[in-house]
C-alpha cells in the first residue's frame, strides 16, 4: 500500500491549488509505483461493473501438481491480480497470479499432497462474484485456515451453515464457530444455526446459554438470547439476569423471552425504557398489543418500520404478520405524527433501493402506502387538524417519489 499513499501525495502536491483529472492521479501513481495502470484506471475508474468469477481446483497425485481453473462471465471480462492460498497439512501457501481478460485461465502449483484446501481470492480485496466449487469439508478447512481474515471465515461459515441440515461435519464446524475469537463471527454462527431443528439445537442450546451469560460482547449476549427465543428454549434464571444488563440489546432480547413464556409479566413492565424497545423489534412486537388496547399512541413510533413493512414481515412469520399489520392499521388510523413520519421515510427509502434490486418488492411497498395513504385520508374526515393534514402530505410525497 506504501506506493498508493506516495503516489497519493505526489498527486496531491503536484496539483496542489490547481485542477486535476484522472489522468494526473494515474501519472503520480505510475511515476511512484513504476508501473503501467492504464489497465486499472480504463477498468475500475472509467468503466464499470465486477468480475463475476467461478474457480475450480483439482489434484493430481501422479505430477503432483494442482490445478486452479478461473473462470469469468464472458459477457465482460476483466484482468486482475489475484490470490490463492493453497493450504496443505494446515500450513498455508501464498500463489500471486494475474488472471488475463479471458474467459477461462488454468494455473498449476505443486503441491507434495492433496491440499486440505485451495482459497481463492485469498486476501478477499478483489471486488467480485466469487462461485467458489468445492465441498464442505474444503469449506471447513478454510475456516481453520482463515484465522487471520474475518471474510474467507465468514464464507466458510455461510458454506457450513447451508450443509447443517445434512452434513454432520458441518453441523459440528458450525457450533464450533460459536467459540471464534472474533465477535462478529461468533454472531454470525448464532444466527446462521437453524434454531427451529431440534437436533442442532439439543448440540447448540448449552454454548448458546454460555454465551448469553458470558460472553464479553453484549451484541453476542444479544444474539445468543435471541436464538434461544426462537427456538422457544427458555431458563428463567439466565433470561432474568440479562434483562438487567445495562445493554439495551440484551434487555430487549431477555425481556422478548420472558415476555414469550409468561405474557402475564407484561403488568410488570411498564417502565421499560424507549431506548430498550428501539432495539429490540421482536420486544416491540411483544407489546403492541397492549399499546393498542391502552390505545398509547406515544409508543406508535417504536413499531413504526415493522408496522410499515407488514407484508414481508408476514411472509416470514405469520403470526408476527398479522400483529405487525394490526399497528399498521392503528397508525394510520389515528393521530400519530412521529409514526407516521417514520413510516413515510421508511418507504421512500426502501423503494428507492428495491425498485432496481427487487421490482416485485418494490411494487409490494408501492401498494402498502397507497394503502397507509387510503386509510389516512379516511380517518382525516373525522380528525381534522393542520398536523393531521401533514400526514397525509407526508404519505403522498413518498408516493409521489416512487417513480
Amino acid at each position: 500500500m506504501m506506493p498508493f499513499f506516495k503516489g497519493l501525495n505526489k498527486y496531491l502536491k503536484d496539483n496542489e491549488y490547481g485542477k486535476a483529472e484522472a489522468a494526473q492521479l494515474r501519472l503520480a501513481l505510475e511515476e511512484v509505483s513504476g508501473r503501467d495502470l492504464n489497465w486499472f484506471f480504463d477498468q475500475w475508474y472509467f468503466n464499470n461493473g465486477h468480475p463475476k468469477l467461478t474457480t475450480i481446483s483439482d489434484y493430481s497425485a501422479t505430477t503432483k501438481k494442482v490445478k486452479v481453473i478461473v473462470r469469468q462471465d464472458a459477457s465482460k471480462l476483466f484482468e486482475f491480480p489475484f490470490a490463492i492460498d493453497i493450504v496443505e497439512n494446515g500450513k498455508t501457501t501464498r500463489q500471486q497470479v494475474w488472471v488475463p481478460k479471458q474467459a477461462e485461465t488454468i494455473f498449476e502449483f505443486t503441491a507434495n499432497q492433496k491440499p486440505d484446501v485451495v482459497i481463492p481470492n485469498a486476501d478477499q480485496v478483489l471486488l467480485c462474484d466469487l462461485d467458489d466449487k468445492k465441498s464442505v469439508d474444503e469449506f471447513i478447512a478454510q475456516y481453520k485456515a482463515g484465522k487471520g481474515n474475518y471474510t474467507t471465515r465468514l464464507l466458510a461459515v455461510e458454506a457450513m451453515a447451508n450443509a447443517q441440515a445434512t452434513n454432520p461435519k458441518a453441523a459440528e464446524a458450525l457450533i464450533e464457530a460459536l467459540n471464534d475469537s472474533f465477535d462478529g463471527i461468533r454472531i454470525d454462527a448464532i444466527h446462521k444455526i437453524d434454531a427451529k431443528s431440534k437436533p442442532m439445537m439439543d448440540k447448540a442450546v448449552n454454548k448458546l446459554k454460555q454465551l448469553a451469560t458470558n460472553d464479553p460482547k453484549t451484541l453476542v449476549q444479544a444474539a445468543a438470547l435471541s436464538s434461544l427465543n426462537e427456538a422457544n428454549i427458555y431458563d428463567a434464571t439466565i433470561f432474568e439476569k440479562a434483562s438487567k444488563s445495562p445493554s439495551f440489546s440484551v434487555q430487549g432480547a431477555a425481556l422478548t423471552g420472558i415476555l414469550q413464556n409468561n405474557p402475564a409479566k407484561i403488568n410488570e413492565l411498564t417502565t421499560i425504557s424507549d431506548d430498550v424497545v428501539k432495539g429490540s423489534p421482536d420486544l416491540a412486537m411483544a407489546l403492541v398489543p397492549t399499546w393498542m388496547k391502552n390505545n398509547q399512541l406515544d409508543k406508535a413510533e417504536l413499531i413504526s418500520e415493522s408496522a410499515a413493512m407488514y407484508e414481508f414481515v408476514k411472509f416470514q412469520d405469520p403470526e408476527k404478520g398479522k400483529i405487525a399489520e394490526q399497528a399498521f392499521n392503528w397508525i394510520m388510523t389515528n393521530d400519530t405524527p412521529e409514526a407516521t413520519a417514520a413510516v413515510a421515510k421508511t418507504y421512500s427509502r426502501y423503494y428507492t433501493y428495491l425498485k432496481e434490486q427487487n421490482p416485485m418488492a418494490g411494487t409490494a411497498i408501492k401498494q402498502m402506502a397507497t394503502k397507509a395513504l387510503q386509510l389516512k385520508t379516511e380517518a382525516g374526515k373525522t380528525i381534522k387538524s393542520a398536523r393531521f393534514s401533514k400526514q397525509i402530505e407526508q404519505l403522498t410525497d413518498a408516493i409521489n417519489k416512487m417513480k
